[in-house]
């Protein structure tokens, strides 16, 4: 059972057959194709994550002082320095070859 059944009864098939036609079109049309698709979802996606951000959060404006209280906890604890160094000496070298790189340019 998927989510389009759940929500609005719709069968399985009928939504897999759908989604198989809309995107073998997309995908056939090649790479201008898929990036007019892409530059007319992409800032509707952009627009509903933020709308369903701010609203999640409204619905549970009351525990935010908690959780900045938690971070603030956290941030400061020896766990969270062992953490930071550790993460610090992982560090692979990329940034600095990158600003050593622009250093001698």
């Amino acid at each position: 059972m998927d989510s389009a059944e759940l929500s609005f009864g719709v069968p399985r098939l009928v939504t897999d057959i759908a989604l198989t036609v809309l995107i073998a079109a997309i995908t056939i049309g090649g790479l201008r194709s898929i990036a007019e698709v892409a530059s007319r979802i992409i800032p509707f996606m952009a627009v509903l994550y933020i709308v369903i951000s701010v609203g999640i959060i409204v619905m549970h404006i009351d525990g935010i002082p908690a959780a900045i209280g938690l971070i603030l906890d956290g941030a400061f604890t020896g766990t969270a320095a062992a953490g930071g160094f550790a993460g610090s000496t992982i560090d692979d070298g990329d940034a600095e070859r990158y600003r050593a790189r622009r250093l001698l340019q």
